[in-house]
């Protein structure tokens, strides 16, 4: 579990293709890393830190200026909501509390929105952004251990930071997936 000290990453985190599904394409990056840069129309970013908004005041114009609609942010306890980013209220080192049924509802309305490319951030760029990848995998089925070893390679070996983080990944797994405890060996965090 977190100590509550923090330590500092050598790490900077550009946006990474991480993985693809459907025609998606899921990036990690930092925050600070994706202001106003690397951007493209059928963007969608998902703002794990909801410390400040990615879009607003650097976008105005271009693919950012238009609300979306397709995925009402009502029921999983958005805090924020502004065009093409979505802002999850999520303390650093914790989980988020949102209906757990909104990693495949993401998935499967940015497929049928044109979605290219889901970006994920958080202010590091480590746990709560390598908890959210690992939840996407998770919710197209990849069980919760070979998620985030599969982040851990292929992202950055800081993904998913606290053991709060992976028991949150391991229950989504058998939630969405009935993947049992012994199928989800457990990993070091």
């Amino acid at each position: 579990m977190y100590s509550g000290t923090t330590t500092t990453k050598t790490c900077s985190h550009e946006p990474k293709a991480v993985f693809k599904h459907n025609d998606i394409t899921f990036y990690g990056a930092t925050s600070r890393n994706i202001e106003g840069k690397h951007l493209q129309s059928g963007d969608l970013i998902l703002n794990c830190g909801a410390y400040n908004s990615i879009c607003s005041g650097s976008i105005s114009t271009g693919p950012f200026k238009k609300t979306p609609t397709w995925l009402d942010p009502t029921p999983y306890k958005l805090s924020f909501y502004v065009p093409d980013e979505i802002w999850l209220d999520w303390d650093d080192f914790k989980t988020p509390v949102i209906n757990v049924q909104f990693w495949k509802d993401l998935i499967q309305k940015a497929k049928e929105n044109g979605i290219k490319r889901v970006i994920v951030t958080c202010s590091g760029g480590h746990g709560r952004t390598g908890t959210a990848l690992s939840a996407l995998l998770v919710a197209i089925g990849v069980d919760a251990r070979k998620a985030v070893l599969f982040l851990r390679q292929h992202y950055c070996t800081e993904a998913v930071e606290t053991t709060d983080q992976y028991a949150y990944i391991k229950n989504l797994d058998k939630i969405l997936n009935n993947h049992s405890e012994e199928e989800q060996t457990k990993i070091n965090i």
